[in-house]
């Protein structure tokens, strides 16, 4: 698919779009901290109502391991983080809710829905 250069500066660059995502959700954020361990690198998000803090200092509250292209696939919106657990792409380690965990993953990069217009379908 791609090749992520830095995970950091990627997370930088959506940080705005993710705090409006959390501002529009319908339900209520609560305070987690999520470390993404991608194959290009890892980093962790605190999350307290619609702010998103990087690199939190604290320990996370949930581990999300991703396994080649699971990432850019949730990156892109073609599948969501249930889809990829179902397909053992996935893996979560947490103490919480998992629920909660993946409502809130779903949130910050949901599955967009493509349109290709009629005229080029051929």
């Amino acid at each position: 698919m791609t090749h992520i250069l830095s995970i950091r500066k990627l997370f930088e660059e959506l940080e705005h779009d993710l705090e409006e995502r959390l501002n529009n959700a319908l339900i209520p954020m609560e305070i987690s901290i999520i470390e993404f361990n991608t194959p290009y690198g890892k980093i962790k998000l605190g999350i307290n109502g619609g702010e998103v803090i990087l690199d939190h200092e604290e320990e996370p509250t949930a581990k999300i391991f991703f396994d080649l292209n699971a990432f850019t696939r949730i990156i892109f919106g073609l599948e969501t983080i249930s889809e990829l657990m179902f397909e053992d792409m996935v893996r979560i380690h947490t103490a919480q809710y998992i629920g909660r965990i993946v409502s809130t993953v779903q949130t910050l990069f949901p599955k967009k829905t493509f349109f290709i217009s009629p005229i080029d379908h051929w």
